[in-house]
């Protein structure tokens, strides 16, 4: 089990940033959206 998260880990690691991303790119549309 542990290897099979630190592989998942390891494989989200480099997703991250295009997640937060396109988090930021959801919430400042609906910033926008609300105003």
């Amino acid at each position: 089990m542990s290897n099979v998260v630190k592989f998942r880990r390891r494989k989200k690691a480099p997703r991250s940033p295009v997640m937060l991303a396109s988090f930021a790119i959801i919430g400042i549309a609906g910033g926008l959206a609300s105003l």
